[in-house]
């Protein structure tokens, strides 16, 4: 059989065929580029009508291998080859012993900005992984990523790295991490019940404040990186890619999280920033689950989400805050913040909603969404907060 090559750097001869029945075909192949044997499972409707003559001739189908290619290596950024995960037996003395695991990609579990994410099965264990697939573009992010995990490995309600791999050909990094059969925190944030409201939001709390005993900062707290296991119904955060290390002796940069969860010192372009951005973020999930909102404050720049701050929180206390921090801005752009009234959380209460806004809920939400920093309750004070003893 012949060898056939979509790309210079991908070059695969079928050896022979593993497996064959109506649903799935397995073939034993050999990557001449990398010089390792791998298995490729294709599922039926991957398999030509063809498929034992495609084998068999000297010029194969082209399209069946490009599906090849595009299942196993373009859009994955790797194959179901037998990767050297010796990672996942170091033990504490960090003695590493390499053992051959064989792995197979079974579902896409979600696309980020900068990866997509894969449920991987070991075959021999049938013990499910998550792993995240990234583009070695940017080395210090992805390692600091890394780093990050590596910091936080077996802290509460936080998801638990096991290692990376490092797909030099591909350029690709991938994170492996513990797999959870769970649902995404923003697909059941408008149906939560007050009970739901206060279990989620306390794991969710101590997540946050596992971060900041170690002095990071998640940067990007939001209910699409919050997974809710089904069946234990324990919260896990997850994506630490734009996490933030304190102790580190670098400049933060402000340009991170999601606009509409970003804090005011972020908007603001402050640097000397801490935790207290994690529990802006968490007071806006926590204030949107209280509310049944969809969004909390509006804008698609920093600008015009700043100005839906202060159309809450006041004039007043937007000028205080930059006053206190020394945060400079132009006599125009003072302007356009001038002229908001404090407005009081109790009128977000409505029909809908007035079961869930107890009082405590909405001194919780006082606590939390606070412009200067400094006066933000820490996630450690917010798991004692008289909400959650309710």
């Amino acid at each position: 059989m012949s060898a056939f090559s979509v790309t210079g750097e991908f070059s695969v001869r079928i050896l022979k065929v593993l497996n064959d029945n109506r649903q799935m075909v397995s073939l034993l192949a050999y990557d001449t580029m990398r010089g390792v044997k791998f298995t490729i499972t294709l599922k039926n409707d991957d398999i030509p009508v063809s498929f034992s003559s495609e084998l068999e001739s000297s010029s194969p189908n082209k399209s069946f291998f490009e599906k090849v290619e595009e299942r196993y290596k373009v859009k994955y950024g790797l194959m179901d080859i037998k990767f050297h995960l010796h990672f996942l037996c170091q033990n504490e003395n960090k003695e590493t012993r390499i053992h051959h695991r064989h792995f197979i990609i079974e579902d896409e579990l979600g696309e980020g900005t900068y990866g997509t994410v894969f449920k991987l099965k070991d075959i021999e264990s049938d013990e499910n992984f998550a792993i995240k697939c990234v583009k070695y573009n940017n080395p210090h992010r992805v390692d600091n990523e890394i780093r990050i995990l590596r910091m936080l490995r077996n802290s509460r309600n936080i998801i638990h790295f096991y290692g990376a791999v490092y797909l030099g050909l591909l350029n690709r990094v991938c994170l492996v991490t513990e797999h959870v059969d769970s649902i995404v925190m923003k697909d059941v944030l408008d149906s939560l019940d007050l009970d739901d409201i206060k279990y989620y939001s306390h794991q969710l709390l101590i997540a946050i404040d596992e971060c900041h005993k170690r002095n990071i900062v998640h940067g990007d707290i939001k209910p699409a990186n919050v997974l809710i296991d089904i069946t234990t119904k324990e919260l896990k955060l997850i994506d630490f890619g734009m996490a933030v290390s304190l102790g580190d002796n670098e400049s933060n940069k402000t340009n991170i999280g999601t606009l509409i969860y970003n804090a005011p010192e972020l908007l603001l372009n402050y640097t000397l920033f801490d935790g207290a951005v994690d529990i802006w973020a968490f007071g806006c999930i926590f204030a949107c689950a209280i509310f049944r909102l969809r969004r909390l404050f509006e804008g698609d720049t920093r600008k015009e989400v700043l100005q839906s701050i202060t159309s809450m929180l006041g004039s007043d206390h937007f000028f205080g805050y930059i006053g206190t921090y020394g945060i400079r801005m132009s006599v125009r752009e003072m302007d356009d913040f001038t002229g908001f009234p404090v407005q009081t959380w109790d009128s977000l209460i409505t029909e809908e909603n007035s079961d869930l806004a107890i009082a405590e809920a909405v001194d919780l939400i006082e606590h939390l969404l606070v412009f200067d920093h400094e006066k933000r309750i820490s996630a450690e004070e917010a798991m004692k907060h008289s909400f959650f003893n309710q």
